[in-house]
């Protein structure tokens, strides 16, 4: 199976005439980029840290105690069977993740480390009741695990809030709120209690050691519980903005039994999306386009940067029933149909001429308002017409544009308020029935963590919303 199905799923991509790598869907492009061995080994600490908290700390030191008598030769065959696959299986698979984090995610992705945690606790259970605890192995344990938690940023891996991506800290900012304290001084405390605890379960070991190290971490838990389902439940009502009201618009403006596209760019949010295929019935074929991070699922397009076709796998796109729903950075030629501003960003249904063409496109433009370093329109098939820009600042009290734009001079705006202006900007075609672009550079771009130490990578230019294309008339 192993050497097998790879290479069956090799030969059928060949057969299709696609690379292996578009097997891989939505994943296809996780593989880019370069990690970096200290980012690893970071990410593969602060993971370790996580799992351990996420357990109330107890059993993952006694679970790193009993390791050694579990694996030593002449040990029970099924104890030993037993912690050979729960280290087999859990250490590949934190530094897995953590690769992972450290490039794509910057936070701790404890969702994808579930399945360990519960074998932390097995283990660390089965350590002190068949009283296979290693001294030395406990002190290791012990200094591991407290160097890690130490060591965590907590607050910075809290913000943004990690969402469903990282329990364990929910939970412990969920208590340090109940308690007025620090998410720092919680851990410590934390800490200390399950050092306590663990000494306890070495000292007196079996059943009464059992008893202490797991009773106190069955109510941590317990209570880490509670914090995670009121959260889980506060993300739910978060969501529900995403899908708008009504939750069916499409279904309600195309007719449920129509076969609506809908046309989806990597720098959109996904749950914009996902609640709009989720709730239309109509809402049938995603067509993403191609960009650094992986967009929902659906067929690969790719749009002509002259003339707006779209087109995949070089054969145009073809609309069953003339409907195709885009959020605002594309603008599909033919006549809008409806619009439903959601928390996510605007979404369009459009009725447009098959096979689908793109009248004007944005890119440089994040969902939440930001503008990347740079931000271009465009205009295909074009005889010339205003970009109108609606621009402010998200930081400082100036901000410089350098405008690049087809057929025309480049000029250089300054926008100095926090409110939106509009700001008009007239291009002409690259060439005859050619495309009309504006590129506008941010001078005075910053991260997002220079901006508000908020732990933000991307280098932020301003707030923006995608243009509004007014064609000349004709």
């Amino acid at each position: 199976v192993s050497v097998g199905l790879p290479l069956l799923v090799l030969a059928a991509q060949v057969a299709r005439g696609r690379g292996l790598r578009d097997a891989l869907g939505g994943y296809e492009q996780l593989d880019f980029a370069a990690v970096s061995p200290h980012a690893l080994w970071v990410w593969v600490v602060r993971h370790f840290a996580v799992l351990a908290v996420a357990v109330a700390v107890v059993p993952a030191v006694l679970a790193i105690a009993g390791l050694p008598r579990f694996l030593r030769r002449g040990a029970d065959p099924g104890e030993r069977a037993v912690a050979v696959t729960v280290v087999a299986m859990a250490l590949p698979l934190i530094v897995e993740v953590a690769g992972f984090a450290s490039v794509h995610s910057l936070r701790v992705e404890e969702r994808n480390l579930f399945v360990v945690e519960p074998l932390l606790v097995l283990v660390g259970m089965a350590a002190v009741a068949r009283r296979r605890l290693s001294v030395a192995g406990a002190a290791v344990g012990a200094v591991a695990v407290a160097w890690a938690v130490l060591a965590l940023p907590e607050e910075a891996l809290m913000n943004p809030v990690p969402y469903a991506d990282t329990y364990a800290l929910i939970a412990v900012s969920g208590g340090a709120g109940t308690l007025s304290t620090t998410m720092g001084t919680l851990l410590v405390a934390l800490l200390v209690l399950g050092l306590l605890l663990g000494a306890a379960a070495i000292i007196a070991p079996g059943r009464p050691g059992v008893v202490a190290a797991f009773g106190v971490p069955a109510l941590l838990i317990a209570a880490s519980n509670h914090y995670v389902t009121s959260s889980s439940a506060w993300i739910s009502r978060m969501a529900s903005p995403y899908a708008g009201n009504p939750h069916d618009w499409i279904d309600a403006a195309a007719g449920r039994d129509s076969r609506v596209s809908l046309m989806w760019s990597s720098d959109e949010t996904p749950l914009l999306a996902w609640q709009a295929e989720f709730w239309n019935r109509s809402v049938g074929e995603i067509l993403t386009t191609p960009g650094d991070i992986p967009g929902p699922p659906g067929r690969r397009v790719d749009v002509d940067p002259g003339t707006g076709a779209v087109t995949s796998g070089g054969a145009p796109v073809v609309l069953e029933d003339g409907f195709v729903a885009a959020p605002g950075r594309f603008r599909p030629a033919g006549t809008a149909v409806a619009t439903h501003v959601t928390a996510g960003g605007t979404l369009t249904l459009w009725r447009s001429p098959s096979p689908l063409r793109l009248a004007a496109a944005t890119a440089g433009l994040a969902p939440d308002g930001w503008t990347g370093p740079e931000m271009e329109a465009r205009a295909y098939a074009c005889a010339g017409g205003v970009f109108r820009f609606r621009l402010a600042l998200g930081f400082g009290t100036r901000g410089r544009v350098q405008v690049t734009r087809s057929g025309l001079p480049p000029v250089r705006l300054t926008v100095r308020s926090r409110t939106p202006r509009v700001f008009a900007v007239r291009v002409a075609p690259e060439s005859p029935g050619g495309a009309c672009v504006a590129h506008l550079a941010f001078l005075d771009a910053k991260t997002g963590n220079a901006i508000a130490q908020n732990g933000d990578q991307r280098v932020l230019g301003m707030r923006a919303d995608p243009p509004e294309w007014v064609p000349v008339p004709t």
